[in-house]
């Protein structure tokens, strides 16, 4: 009977990754006065590029590199509300929550690293409209 030791670690991993986006969405309205409702469903795809690893001065970093060429397909869902204070302008605000359907970064250089690629984002935006 051995005696089984266990180390804890903890490890820091550092994705850089540039993407490049492409959204389709579409807007059903529900409008009340001054006020417009919405709901926007929608796709995005994502494409990354190749990145070039960072050297510190006291260090290195050894970061993994997704592979370039990656596409990402994801389905998003948004929800907002927009208020008119003139003729030519409003403020929105706008939760919203994006899914991937496959791995964002393929990583085949470090395939034992506990990372979990399939983006799953929830996020605020808020901002001004101008109406040409």
């Amino acid at each position: 009977n051995k005696d089984r030791r266990e180390s804890s670690r903890t490890y820091t991993y550092y994705y850089h990754a540039q993407y490049f986006e492409v959204y389709g969405r579409l807007k059903y309205y529900h409008t009340k006065g001054k006020f417009n409702f919405y709901v926007a469903p929608g796709m995005l795809v994502s494409f990354n590029f190749p990145v070039k690893q960072k050297k510190g001065k006291y260090f290195t970093e050894q970061p993994s590199m997704p592979q370039p060429g990656t596409l990402a397909f994801s389905a998003t869902l948004s929800a907002g509300a927009e208020i008119q204070v003139s003729k030519k302008w409003g403020f929105y605000i706008e939760p919203s929550y994006k899914r991937a359907f496959n791995p964002v970064i393929k990583n085949s250089d470090r395939p034992t690293i506990p990372v979990n690629y399939i983006w799953r984002t929830v996020s605020l935006g808020a901002g001004c409209i101008h109406h040409f």
